[in-house]
């Protein structure tokens, strides 16, 4: 069983912030890659934002802080912003 919840030796899998993080950069970079034009439309832009939210509340559910630019096209990731207190 190589994805799962278990390891080969019947341990759990513990997943990390890094990986977490880096599963959502990766889904970030889809969604800013297909819709990176100045000249999107209503529905294209209001599906990019509803996009974004949705890995803004995963990352949060991680104590992943992600905050993006104004334009949508840059984004900051940081994995100790739980950590800071």
């Amino acid at each position: 069983m190589s994805q799962g919840y278990l390891n080969d030796d019947g341990g759990l899998r513990v997943w990390f912030r890094d990986e977490i993080r880096n599963a959502l950069l990766s889904a970030w970079f889809t969604v800013k890659s297909t819709t990176d034009n100045s000249q999107l439309s209503q529905e294209t832009d209001a599906f990019r934002r509803g996009y974004l939210a949705a890995i803004i509340a995963i990352g949060l559910n991680f104590g992943i802080v992600i905050r993006f630019g104004d334009d949508g096209l840059t984004a900051t990731f940081d994995t100790t912003a739980s950590e800071k207190k």
